[in-house]
């Protein structure tokens, strides 16, 4: 989510499309909220990493952090239940940048591309179906029982396709994943 996708406007129309929270919301709170959200999700994923409690299902995550959330912006009494396994759920569908599926189909036709990511592995498939991401295989948290940025979740997924590092190039959008990737 990111290097490929767009994550934010899907996850701000969702917010911003909630019946309980769009008289309450504006597009522009909708925006911020979502944005905490991401943020409050990577310091989760990030605390679990240095407290070594090893992995968890990334909708639970993202669950713990919206209900945080939404009772520290003062509407945690207004969005039901059914809201929120909604909210959590669009994170499964995401739409890709405008570039990434034409580059992934080009770089297809030299090199193994593959997803290696934090989460489910239910979540990626989500998203590499929703996007149209044409990835030849994926490497989930879940699958692998490590979490990023542990390198021995990289090493891992490169014993598993008979990759040596020096043969491997890792694309990122977040820089601790290019620092733990070396």
């Amino acid at each position: 989510m990111g290097t490929c996708t767009n994550w934010k406007p899907s996850i701000s129309a969702a917010l911003h499309t909630t019946p309980s929270l769009n008289a309450r919301l504006t597009p522009a709170q909708c925006d911020q909220l979502a944005a905490d959200w991401r943020a409050g999700f990577f310091a989760e994923i990030h605390e679990r990493f240095r407290a070594g409690a090893g992995t968890e299902s990334i909708d639970v995550t993202h669950r713990r952090v919206l209900d945080r959330l939404l009772a520290e912006w003062g509407v945690g009494n207004v969005v039901s239940e059914g809201e929120r396994g909604a909210l959590v759920g669009v994170w499964h569908l995401q739409r890709p940048w405008f570039d990434a599926v034409e580059a992934i189909e080009r770089l297809k036709g030299r090199f193994m591309v593959v997803v290696l990511a934090n989460g489910t592995s239910r979540l990626q498939l989500d998203i590499i179906r929703s996007s149209g991401l044409p990835f030849h295989a994926l490497y989930s948290s879940q699958l692998l029982g490590l979490t990023k940025p542990d390198p021995a979740m990289y090493r891992r997924a490169l014993e598993l396709l008979q990759v040596a590092p020096e043969e491997a190039v890792m694309v990122a959008a977040h820089a601790y994943d290019l620092r733990a990737a070396k």
